[in-house]
């Protein structure tokens, strides 16, 4: 199993994924943790959802706007560290997997299972 194409990839990917996990994390706890106001004035406390969502859409694009309610000056601070965070994970977790696709193994690897499917197709 150590050299097969599933393992390489799994082995490699392993901290790269961790870390967009722990950024996602961080990001999610400081949103649930600052309080916001909703459009009445009242305190307003952020769902796991409302963050996960606020989040992810960040991360991955340039954003939609504040979500549900427009963030006060802290959670528009704790949103402007936390994206820098958020996207160099995601730098980092694609860098590596742009350098596991160049890798000699991996593709010694997937050379040889594309081998064995035509000899067992035979």
């Amino acid at each position: 199993m150590n050299s097969s194409s599933l393992w390489i990839v799994l082995q490699r990917m392993r901290i790269p994924i961790v870390v967009i996990v722990v950024a996602y994390t961080i990001a999610m706890i400081g949103l649930l943790l600052i309080e916001g106001v909703d459009s009445n004035g009242n305190p307003y406390q952020m769902t796991i959802f409302d963050t996960f969502y606020f989040v992810t859409y960040t991360a991955t694009t340039i954003g939609f706007g504040e979500s549900p309610y427009p963030f006060t000056y802290s959670q528009k601070l704790w949103v402007s560290a936390t994206i820098y965070l958020v996207v160099l994970g995601w730098f980092y977790s694609i860098g590596t997997l742009i350098n596991l696709l160049k890798d000699k193994h991996l593709l010694q690897e997937l050379q040889k299972g594309k081998f064995k499917r035509k000899v067992a197709s035979i």
